[in-house]
């Protein structure tokens, strides 16, 4: 199941499509982007089900306020289309900080609160100068995951965080429509979720680096994409079936031409290696029914057989003890 949660709605329904999905869309709320998907991105489900998603109004991009007055800040998150919310307990001064902070992504009309500095003082650090946001590394790392581009300052720019070193500076210059993998086409499953969607014939590749690590929950997910999804495995999509070494040795005993695909083949059993994928090109000259009729005549000649043997040599048992006196008594002359 691919995340489409930020993508706009025309990437989300080709996300979607492109695995085998369907989608309802609820746009009630907006025809921006999507602000939730049921099931959630990452999780299983059948080719042709359906996913419910929903849209918000178009994002806009989070304005950085901090360092200005309260009217100069008012004036930015009003020409961006927000709202804002004032805590000046501390003074009408400049403003010292704001959430969600600067670059961030926020729906049109939303509220972004700001506090205010005690008049005459300055509240722009060397990392807010730089154009940072302090912040601490758990923090940076799942905006990095959610596609926002993200970079270390670091330096004097750590220092001068307040709450150092358990915050440290970084920049957020871009927000994405979501992680590495998702960008990328792929979604972040487990590897043994990936393994169960090749078997059951899906094409599924191994994106790897930074598209793994942009899964939430790396290393347990990784990221993959699913570029097909088909009602066969490949040993079925070969002409083949997936079946037990001894019985396609019972069936070439049978008279039946068995042929071992092996490879991909193989491993796209669901049971492998219990089961391994087999051809069975051609039959014996009789079905398998009929087949068990020919062993079981071919039993019944078998004991005739013998029984005749068994009477033969009666026979030539009677035969000898007639016969061998006369021979004894004609010799003896």
């Amino acid at each position: 199941m691919p995340k489409v949660i930020y993508d706009s709605i025309s990437a989300a329904e080709s996300a979607l499509t492109k695995v085998g999905l369907k989608y309802s869309l609820n746009s009630s709320k907006g025809t921006g982007v999507i602000y939730s998907q049921t099931p959630a991105g990452g999780s299983s489900a059948k080719c042709g089900s359906n996913v419910d998603i929903a849209s918000a109004p178009n994002p806009v991009s989070v304005p950085n306020v901090v360092g200005k007055s309260v009217s100069a800040a008012e004036s930015a998150l009003q020409a961006a289309g927000l709202k804002y919310t004032l805590n000046s307990s501390k003074g009408d001064g400049p403003i010292n900080s704001q959430t969600p902070a600067a670059g961030k992504s926020a729906t049109s009309g939303s509220n972004v609160d700001i506090d205010a500095s005690a008049t005459g003082t300055t509240t722009t650090n060397a990392c807010t100068s730089a154009g940072g946001g302090c912040m601490t590394p758990a923090t940076a790392t799942a905006d990095q995951k959610t596609g926002d581009t993200v970079k270390h300052l670091g330096g004097s720019d750590d220092t001068s965080c307040a709450s150092y070193p358990t915050d440290l500076c970084y920049q957020v210059t871009s927000t994405g429509t979501g992680n590495a993998c998702a960008s990328a086409g792929g979604q972040c499953i487990a590897p043994a979720t990936a393994t169960a969607d090749q078997k059951s014939g899906d094409t599924v590749k191994h994106l790897g680096g930074s598209d793994d690590t942009s899964c939430a929950s790396y290393p347990t997910d990784l990221c993959y994409t699913v570029a097909k999804t088909i009602a066969t495995n490949a040993c079925t999509a070969a002409g083949g079936t997936c079946e037990k070494p001894a019985t396609a040795t019972t069936d070439q005993k049978g008279g039946a031409t068995v042929k071992h695909l092996g490879g991909s083949d193989d491993t796209s059993c669901a049971s492998y290696p219990t089961d391994l994928c087999y051809t069975d090109t051609s039959a014996s000259s009789v079905d398998s029914s009929s087949h068990a009729i020919s062993s079981s005549s071919t039993g019944s000649g078998s004991v005739f057989s013998e029984a005749l043997q068994q009477t033969a040599s009666a026979i030539t048992n009677v035969w000898n003890t007639i016969t061998n006196p006369i021979v004894h008594v004609l010799t003896s002359f």
